[in-house]
């Protein structure tokens, strides 16, 4: 086990929820985003677990991209 899992496991067990492992990398190329924020329309996009939050104003166009800082706080 690892990641998180130790953690929520005795929950699933309680439940009688099992458990499948899926792997997954966690990466999206950019078309990908792109298709998600045309499909849900945000009014806002916060750039999270990127080297380059400074592009997502290129990749998204008009939508309003808010480049937070580490530690910084905002009010949605």
């Amino acid at each position: 086990m690892g990641g998180y899992l130790p953690e929520v496991k005795p929950f699933w067990d309680k439940h009688g929820i099992p458990i499948l492992k899926v792997h997954s990398s966690g990466h999206a190329y950019s078309e990908e985003l792109q298709d998600f924020v045309e499909a849900i329309k945000p009014k806002h996009i916060i750039p999270n677990h990127t080297f380059h939050p400074e592009l997502y104003k290129e990749l998204f166009g008009d939508i309003n991209v808010l480049e937070i800082k580490d530690g910084q706080t905002i009010e949605l």
